[in-house]
């Protein structure tokens, strides 16, 4: 039986019973993983459509001379801890991600702000450096990050 919680607007978990899985014969050796494919319709109280708009990066000239920059204009945000320029930047990510998760607004501002602890836990020194790096293309070319070639697959930030 897959099961799905939500809250309602105390506050309160509530679970919701979605549909059952079919009787799947174990052998007694067991097995490592049990797989089922099968299409559903979600119903979600959302609608994500940003996604959407975005165009496939790979196609746009110049585009590591243009994420390089980015990513030194907000390293540079988060070495002079500049908190409220930081917000206003994250923040439509950190809202969408919270949405998606079924996360309250009080959730999503505890995750801002372990965030912000982690910015100002670190000297503007300790940061990585952006340089040495391979650039990823993910989500069919429109999502885009630059990753060290030194230190296994960590973002440069």
């Amino acid at each position: 039986m897959i099961l799905l919680r939500s809250w309602n607007s105390m506050g309160n978990r509530t679970w919701h019973k979605v549909f059952e899985l079919p009787e799947i014969e174990i052998p007694e050796e067991g097995l490592p993983q049990i797989e089922i494919e099968k299409e559903f319709e979600a119903q979600v109280p959302y609608e994500i459509t940003t996604w959407n708009e975005y165009v496939d990066l790979r196609e746009i000239p110049n585009i590591e001379q243009k994420v390089v920059e980015e990513y030194k204009r907000v390293r540079q945000m988060i070495a002079e801890k500049k908190i409220n320029e930081l917000k206003e930047y994250f923040g439509p990510s950190y809202q969408e991600i919270g949405v998606t998760l079924y996360q309250s607004q009080k959730d999503i501002e505890r995750d801002w702000i372990g965030t912000v602890n982690i910015i100002n836990k670190y000297y503007s020194e300790e940061l990585q450096p952006i340089e040495e790096y391979r650039i990823l293309f993910s989500t069919n070319g429109k999502s885009i990050t630059l990753k060290s070639k030194n230190l296994m697959d960590y973002q440069v930030l």
